[in-house]
């Protein structure tokens, strides 16, 4: 059928002739029964020949048709008529990105705000579960008014089957094939990944890289990868970098690192979420005043990766969740390249590094050992690697270790465990008590100077001084309320081994924009040295090292005059670290640095990807023994088993943030329950009709709201509340919800409502100790609790609805407890599951000793309660990070030896303030 102006497909009036390429052409028509303007493209005539691809196709455009989103062109149909098939679209006024960049480069502020609409619709489609394998900038549109619409979502995947033609590059035809099986190419050569041109499945990472291609090229006006031919540029793909030198002068670093992490070959090491690529750009945008790059971008420079959003297990619940998702992280000055020689060490001997409560590695005074602190079969214990030796050494004696320091000559260790500061020589032999601390986990740092151990033995406390041979600790510095100053931890010796660093924990702040002070151990005299980090340390090259937002910056410092006399600059990226949020984290960060110059530091973007967002639902017996749930691996958060088992709602992160989502285990499919972020912590009503989470829409701070869990009608809040609020457990009858609370004067407490009766809520347990996650047994008589009341989480059961007895039932610390219909008692110690087993008669609660079941390592569960029990008792749900990437995350450390002497070069050219 021949086409033309007037001619009438369905009731659509054809207009005019506006575009063509290999997906097809494209017309303005009418849409005469609307009496609107829409774009019809009409399809190739293979169609007519092939049942089963045009089928494929119809399955792909409904899947197309259901995104909504305002960057994203909406598909109104797909259409038959007269042996055309054509799709009837939303007509989208304006000029598309190539006929833009055929006027030259794009103005770098207009680029990053067409860019970060770009990344908004590929968040929202990847959320959706749409690809669009052919991102390039003949399909990105942008209206008068500067609205970016992206085009053509999926179609390279319907479309599969075109030959390949000749052309310009960012009009190439698409390069498909059936399917999108292993071995076949599918997308267009300008923007191809390497994984695409080689024929590989692919996945979101695809649209990334196409993403940093366009980014690339609206930046410098040309292509990133370029060649005669489609042959050649799949080479240039394959083989080659882009030219880096010409991004130099136009864009800020910033984005010469998000371009790099978009643009990563490898698609394991590339960025692996697009919603980065947004925080990224909008970060860009908010610091405009950030100098473009004057340092070329070598090839193996550290590439970013996704921001990590913890969510904190007791002391953050959703109050912190809401905190960490509302913050993007401030612009910082590029770090620069450093030639140093740096070495990926392997620490598996254990299980893992440990990954709070200071930095769990830390190098001798000569920079010739390392002392680390990991997760075995028997708890954390401390070792010792010699860097001319392959293989580590346990230090017999040290278990429950973390925090651990040297001594100024490298022949002893310092370290907290349990309740007391000890003391271990290198060489070995039986650790000495030095002092009590708090209880297990509570210090906050230790360092050893000239014949004195400075440290802070609890999270809201001063520093304390003692003899490095023991005997009494005095009190050094104290908190100070007038300035809401909360602790004073992470105590650092300056060289004269008389003058202590230290971070100040201020009230209502984030560590990272702390105060960094100095104190003399013989005066007491204490001064203000830098605000805006956290986790200071000295470097001999004369630099005050600090953390914020994950990057270790180095400032000019003269330790005589306690004085900065320059300006700080970013010189590591990536650092692993908890610093950050005051409720999620601990102030301290990875990294150590030796007198000798050489560094050690831990690196999020060493796997840190596979702790975050590839984590695999797991089923787990009571001897360990692990099932798939379902192989599709997200960033799982908080799941619920229903009170059936048939059910698992579970947070996921996605473009929005966190949100629910229900998983129906026979079918195999989850299902949406909430559209906006951020949600979490679900609990399933008994008859599982309802599922109550906690949620931050429409608030300052996430308030606990309920909802049909079939996902009918909208969510409805329990109660409004200034303080943040976390469900933790139903009552067997419906009646009463207990849930947690976060009061300003005694933190955390325990809270009970009744939804139905419109009553106001009631405290059950409050106190100024934090007590968290209740849950009630299945005859409802007894609540179980975990509370820091000793200085470590312990598990308590009380009755409910009270007044009676109150029973510990962990010995020796322990997280989340769980109930099971069939009674069963379980809770978490870090990896290791424990059940209880307990007899009630009349008002009298017997706990038998805790028995551990199995440990297994669980994705992020020192933030959030990652896994349930089963209704029969008999399995758990987890949260598993898994594979290679998990593993060096979980493993690995960063030497870079003579690190120094970069830092010096690297300041060398500033002028630094004079007396």
């Amino acid at each position: 059928m021949s086409l033309e102006p007037r001619t009438l497909l369905s009731h659509y009036r054809l207009v005019e002739k506006i575009g063509e390429g290999g997906m097809g052409v494209v017309w303005k028509a009418t849409d005469t029964s609307l009496d609107r303007s829409v774009a019809i493209k009409i399809l190739p005539e293979i169609f007519s020949e092939d049942p089963e691809r045009l089928a494929r196709f119809e399955r792909e455009a409904k899947l197309l048709a259901s995104l909504n989103h305002p960057n994203i062109a909406t598909i109104h149909g797909l259409h038959h008529e007269q042996g055309i098939h054509f799709l009837a679209m939303e007509l989208v006024e304006g000029e598309d990105l190539a006929a833009r960049l055929k006027r030259g480069a794009v103005p770098p502020e207009d680029a990053f705000e067409i860019s970060l609409q770009v990344a908004a619709a590929l968040e929202a489609a990847h959320e959706a579960g749409v690809i669009h394998r052919d991102l390039k900038p003949a399909n990105i549109q942008i209206t008068p008014e500067g609205k970016v619409k992206v085009l053509d979502f999926g179609l390279a995947k319907a479309l599969a089957g075109e030959d390949p033609v000749s052309g310009a590059q960012s009009l190439s035809p698409t390069i498909t094939s059936l399917g999108t099986r292993a071995g076949m190419i599918l997308g267009t050569a300008g923007y191809m990944s390497p994984e695409q041109a080689r024929g590989r499945a692919v996945d979101r990472r695809a649209d990334i890289w196409a993403f940093g291609c366009v980014l690339y090229e609206m930046l410098t006006g040309e292509s990133a990868f370029v060649g005669e031919t489609v042959s050649d540029t799949l080479a240039s793909i394959l083989k080659s970098e882009p030219d880096w030198t010409k991004l130099e002068k136009r864009a800020p670093a910033s984005a010469l690192r998000l371009i790099r992490s978009c643009l990563q070959k490898d698609p394991r090491r590339r960025l692996q979420a697009i919603g980065d690529a947004r925080i990224g750009l909008e970060e860009i945008q908010a610091g405009k005043h950030e100098p473009s790059s004057t340092q070329p971008i070598s090839a193996d420079a550290p590439h970013p990766h996704p921001l990590v959003r913890a969510l904190p297990w007791a002391v953050a619940a959703a109050a912190v969740a809401a905190a960490l998702w509302a913050l993007t992280r401030p612009p910082a000055p590029s770090a620069p390249q450093l030639a140093s020689s740096r070495l990926n060490i392997d620490l598996s001997t254990p299980n893992r590094l440990l990954t709070e409560l200071g930095s769990a590695i830390v190098l001798s005074p000569d920079g010739r050992q390392i002392a680390y602190v990991a997760d075995t079969d028997n708890g954390r214990q401390l070792f010792l690697r010699r860097l001319d030796q392959l293989t580590s050494s346990p230090l017999a004696g040290t278990n429950e270790a973390y925090g651990p320091f040297f001594s100024p000559d490298g022949t002893w260790i310092g370290y907290f465990a349990g309740s007391k500061l000890q003391k271990v020589q290198v060489s070995g032999g039986i650790p000495m008590n030095l002092a009590d601390v708090s209880s297990s986990g509570q210090a906050r740092g230790g360092t050893w100077g000239r014949g004195v151990i400075v440290f802070a033995h609890h999270f809201e406390a001063g520093l304390s001084r003692i003899s490095e041979s023991g005997g009494k600790a005095e009190p050094l510095t104290t908190p100070d309320p007038a300035r809401k100053e909360r602790s004073h931890r992470w105590p650092s010796f300056l060289p004269d081994g008389r003058h202590v660093l230290f971070a100040v924990q201020g009230g209502g702040k984030r560590y990272d924009d702390g105060e960094i002070d100095v104190v003399s151990v013989d005066t007491g005299e204490r001064k203000k040295i830098y605000e805006g980090g956290a986790y200071p340390r000295y470097a001999a090259s004369g630099h005050l090292l600090f953390v914020k937002n994950e990057t270790l910056f180095a400032v000019p410092f003269d330790a005589d005059r306690l004085e900065v006399t320059g300006s700080p600059r970013a010189v590591i990226d990536y650092l692993a670290s908890s610093a950050g949020d005051q409720e999620a984290a601990d102030g301290s960060a990875q990294y150590d640095v030796a007198p000798s110059g050489t560094l050690v530091y831990r690196s999020t973007a060493l796997g840190q990807n596979a702790l975050r967002s590839s984590l695999s639902m797991m089923w787990v017996d009571l001897k360990g023994a692990a099932t798939p749930v379902t192989p599709e691996k997200r960033a799982y958060y908080t799941p619920a088993v229903s009170p059936d088992g048939r059910r698992i709602a579970v947070s996921i992160e996605g473009a929005t943030g966190l949100d629910l989502w229900v998983y129906e285990i026979a079918r195999g499919a989850f299902s949406r329950l909430t559209f906006k972020g951020t949600n979490s912590y679900p609990l399933w009503s008994p008859d599982g009709k309802k599922i109550a989470f906690s949620s931050l829409t429409g608030g300052s701070v996430p308030n606990i709201v309920i909802k049909r869990s079939d996902g009918v009608g909208e969510a409805e809040k329990l109660h409004e509340s200034a303080n943040a609020q976390v469900p933790s457990s139903w009552s067997p009858d419906g009646k009463t919800l207990a849930y947690l609370e976060r009061f300003p004067e005694t933190r955390w407490d325990i809270m009970t409502i009744n939804p139905g009766n419109g009553s106001p809520p009631a405290p059950f347990l409050q106190s100024k100790d934090i007590e968290a996650f209740p849950a009630f047994s299945p005859d409802g008589r007894w609540l179980a609790y975990a509370s820091d009341e000793t200085g470590q989480f312990e598990i308590y059961v009380t009755a409910y609805p009270g007044p009676g007895g109150k029973w510990q039932v962990s010995t020796d610390g322990g997280q989340f407890p769980r109930w099971t219909s069939s009674g069963e008692l379980f809770y978490l110690k870090g990896e290791r599951f424990f059940e209880v087993r307990y007899s009630a008669t009349g008002e009298s609660f017997q706990a038998e000793k805790p028995r551990e079941l199995f440990r297994y390592a669980l994705g992020q569960q020192q933030f959030a309660p990652n896994y349930d029990a089963a209704p029969d008792g008999k399995r758990f749900l987890i949260f598993s990070s898994e594979g290679e990437e998990a593993r060096m995350a979980l493993t690995h450390a960063v030497l870079a030896f003579d690190w120094l002497s970069d830092l010096k070069k690297d300041f060398s050219g500033e002028q630094e303030r004079k007396p």
